[in-house]
């Protein structure tokens, strides 16, 4: 008896309806799943089965960032790490607090923070940041990087760095040099996210997500674009290549994870949840994990 195809590809998961109501396209012979455990989808749709794990290091690591090209760093209890090509670790700092860092590259080096300890990182060597004056006028009152720093990303030349609902900007090319009195942007709840795009900035705070459109902090026109928060943690290092999610242009689109599934930020500040009427995520998580593989989305959620 010549076996029954059921289906030659799949558009991916579904658990909001009930599985008998799945969407099968007879044409095109592609279904919808309604369970879909350590599978990986090609861009044609064919499943794989995710590649396994080799254990490299033991322990309970924090706090792995990736950017581009670079290999990345991780933390171990108060203990932060370069990770060298070779997967292999070096120590560059010992005296962290042990919680969650955070991390952001720019062009002086990759600043970090994780609310009480905070530096940059250049190679395997963690520097001092605090504050440098440089040739700024003195009559003006001037302040080091904020103490409880740590959500960060940089935009238009100026380091954004978020300390409760506050986000503080730093002065243009220098990431230590902080005006406070009148570089700042203050929201109504705690700040769990910034990410830039060309076009302006996406912060969440604890209660929604907005959008700061425009090409400098002094032309930032914000807007609310969601009125769920994001996921903490959970938005990519990297902006997505618009082409990998089927859209154009060339600047790059913000991806983050909310309690209503994937969110990707284009430019302009327009949204796109292509998971929200396809996957209902278990509720009470706040925070998240998130990694762009080729065209799969890894995330994982906890509390």
């Amino acid at each position: 008896m010549p076996p029954i195809i059921i289906a030659k590809r799949f558009s991916g998961l579904n658990n909001n309806v009930d599985p008998a109501r799945l969407e099968l396209n007879l044409e095109t012979m592609v279904c919808e799943l309604s369970q879909s455990v350590n599978v990986r989808y090609d861009d044609r749709g064919r499943p794989r089965m995710r590649k396994g794990q080799t254990e490299r290091h033991v322990g309970v690591f924090h706090s792995l960032w990736t950017y581009q090209e670079l290999f990345g760093y991780v933390a171990f209890d108060t203990l932060l790490y370069n990770i060298n090509p070779d997967l292999s670790l070096t120590g560059v700092r010992s005296d962290m607090a042990g919680t969650r860092i955070a991390f952001c590259w720019t062009p002086l080096g990759i600043y970090y923070s994780d609310g009480v300890f905070r530096g940059v990182l250049i190679g395997d060597k963690s520097v001092p940041w605090v504050k440098t004056m440089g040739r700024k006028e003195s009559h003006r009152a001037y302040s080091g990087p904020p103490e409880q720093a740590l959500h960060m990303d940089l935009f238009a030349n100026r380091l954004l760095v978020a300390e409760g609902n506050v986000v503080f900007r730093s002065e243009p090319n220098n990431y230590s040099l902080y005006r406070r009195a009148g570089e700042y942007n203050q929201f109504p709840g705690e700040v769990r996210m910034i990410k830039s795009v060309a076009g302006g900035v996406y912060f969440s705070d604890d209660k929604r997500t907005f959008f700061a459109a425009g090409n400098s902090p002094k032309d930032w026109v914000r807007r609310t674009v969601m009125e769920s928060p994001a996921m903490e943690w959970s938005a990519i290092p990297d902006l997505i290549n618009p082409k990998d999610i089927g859209m154009e242009g060339d600047d790059g689109w913000a991806c983050w994870v909310s309690a209503e599934g994937l969110v990707f930020g284009s430019p302009q500040g327009n949204i796109i949840q292509p998971t929200k009427d396809k996957i209902i995520l278990p509720s009470g998580f706040q925070q998240g994990a998130a990694v762009m593989d080729g065209q799969n989305f890894i995330y994982n959620m906890h509390q």
